[in-house]
């Protein structure tokens, strides 16, 4: 890389009203050292590395690439165009050792997903603001929204977009459904834990995953139909292969065996870092 540099003296005037000022030189920003080619050169290797890595390869410092970067985020903020938009995303990410965050406003009804707005934190006053700033007319564009259900996010959509529907992402909404069929899953497994029954340990994941990734003898509707069965059953310990214990047969066998195979549980407990199923004894039957 051939490196040039251009030394020049600014030429100055005194204002008797509003002070000194220096003269603008057409390939530069301001006061800033760097050309307006090479900032935008330093500003796109920084979407690709590292900022201190750009700066150790082009020979700079750290803040010659930050000031490139701020100069394309002003020009970016300067020409952006907003007429279009009319359908916000709003997400926060966290950053830094001690976990601070940032409220992100994205566009979501292009072909493209563009960032508008950043702003520090992510309590009600953060979307409120960036909300503020557009004014009515902005808000008024504004046909959906979708962000996670953080109540702050909630509260700051509902005043300044009425009219607007709020969507909550897909991957929240399944968290919490997931969180609920595994409670229901505990609590059963409880309650036939109570009665000498472990058919439902170590079946976590074969109840949330979905049926088609389901391996032989991992379907969790078959084994909670044998244990429904199972547990319908004056005594006795539970019977028969683990294959016929998944695929929900639930008749009794013609003859009782000594043991319980617990081949579908520790197949399907695999998925939870267990690579064999618990030897500890539970109401008289290996689990």
């Amino acid at each position: 890389m051939l490196e040039v540099v251009l030394v020049y003296s600014p030429r100055r005037a005194d204002c008797p009203t509003c002070g000194p000022h220096a003269e603008q030189v057409p390939w530069a920003e301001g006061k800033s050292p760097l050309t307006k080619s090479y900032a935008w050169f330093l500003a796109r290797w920084a979407k690709r590395l590292p900022w201190n890595r750009v700066a150790g390869i082009f020979g700079c410092g750290w803040h010659q690439v930050w000031e490139a970067v701020r100069q394309a985020v002003d020009w970016g903020v300067e020409h952006r165009d907003l007429s279009g938009v009319t359908a916000l995303g709003v997400d926060d990410v966290c950053f830094g050792a001690k976990a601070k965050f940032q409220t992100l406003v994205y566009q979501l009804c292009s072909t493209k997903t563009r960032l508008l707005f950043v702003a520090e934190g992510r309590k009600e006053k953060a979307l409120s603001g960036i909300l503020k700033e557009q004014g009515d007319d902005g808000c008024a564009n504004v046909t959906h929204v979708c962000s996670d259900m953080w109540r702050a996010y909630l509260k700051s959509v509902a005043k300044p977009l009425p009219n607007a529907t709020h969507i909550l992402d897909r991957f929240h909404i399944e968290a919490k459904f997931n969180e609920a069929v595994d409670k229901v899953r505990r609590a059963e497994a409880r309650e036939l834990a109570g009665k000498g029954l472990a058919v439902l340990k170590n079946l976590r994941y074969a109840f949330l995953k979905r049926p088609e990734n389901l391996t032989d003898g991992g379907s969790a509707t078959g084994c909670r139909r044998s244990s429904t069965s199972a547990a319908s059953r004056p005594s006795g310990p539970i019977t028969g292969k683990s294959r016929s214990a998944c695929s929900g047969n639930t008749s009794a066998p013609t003859r009782p065996p000594s043991s319980f195979d617990a081949g579908a549980a520790a197949r399907t407990g695999a998925d939870s870092g267990r690579s064999k199923p618990s030897s500890r004894r539970c109401g008289g039957m290996r689990s």
